[in-house]
């Protein structure tokens, strides 16, 4: 796997180190106090964000209090770039490949499964899945985001929506009728958001629940068959 990253590109985990920059400041910025080690024989201190790359490098020389505070924050960030990849708005890439000697991108979809889970702070992809075995060798490769596209996100400012009103639920409940055909709740609430007609509103999982009672089950579906 190269840790070669061509102009334009980051990798993954500063990738998250970037996001957490901008989206976690005000805690970056109270960790700018000087924070005595652990160790007795390495008296260091470590200062916003030169903490939290030490935190993501797994080094034991920054304060167990700090590491929680680091762990927290990056599993939230993780989380929202997942969701973001998710969606489309972002792309995960790689190059080279067994099919392939260019650039390649990680299907939206993937984002979604148990098998992402860690993908993006150890930058390391594996398109067949990771091994299963200690001696069972499996392509990997290193995984880039577009800088562009990540700055065009972290910079982008949240618009406030409006609160969804009730007089529309009967809209809401016919809006998920049409994406009934889809694999599970999920994937429909996030067809129904990108509506034109709901865009604007600020559309919860707790709305979404109560709409989709009312929703008929599809012939065939298990009462006890997991959707949200």
């Amino acid at each position: 796997m190269s840790s070669f990253c061509p102009d334009g590109y980051v990798a993954t985990p500063e990738a998250i180190l970037k996001a957490i920059s901008t989206w976690h400041a005000e805690q970056i910025a109270a960790l700018e106090t000087p924070t005595v080690t652990d160790s007795p024989t390495n008296q260091a201190s470590y200062r916003g964000i030169e903490a939290l790359a030490q935190a993501l490098s797994h080094l034991p020389s920054i304060s167990w209090e700090m590491q929680q505070v680091m762990a927290d924050m990056v599993m939230k960030t993780t989380h929202r770039l997942r969701n973001l990849l998710y969606e489309g708005r972002l792309t995960a890439y790689y190059f080279g490949g067994l099919f392939s000697s260019g650039r390649s991108s990680v299907p939206s979809e993937f984002w979604a499964t148990v098998e992402a889970n860690g993908v993006l702070e150890s930058g390391s992809y594996f398109p067949f899945g990771p091994p299963t075995r200690s001696f069972e060798p499996r392509p990997s490769y290193s995984l880039r985001l577009l800088e562009a596209e990540l700055d065009a996100v972290l910079n982008q400012q949240p618009t406030a929506k409006e609160p969804f009103p009730k007089a529309k639920m009967s809209e809401l409940v016919a809006a998920l009728r049409e994406f009934d055909h889809l694999p599970n709740r999920p994937a429909q609430y996030k067809a129904v958001r990108e509506l034109p007609q709901f865009q604007s509103y600020h559309l919860t999982d707790e709305l979404f629940r109560k709409a989709a009672k009312k929703v008929p089950r599809r012939p065939g579906r298990r009462r006890n068959q997991k959707l949200d």
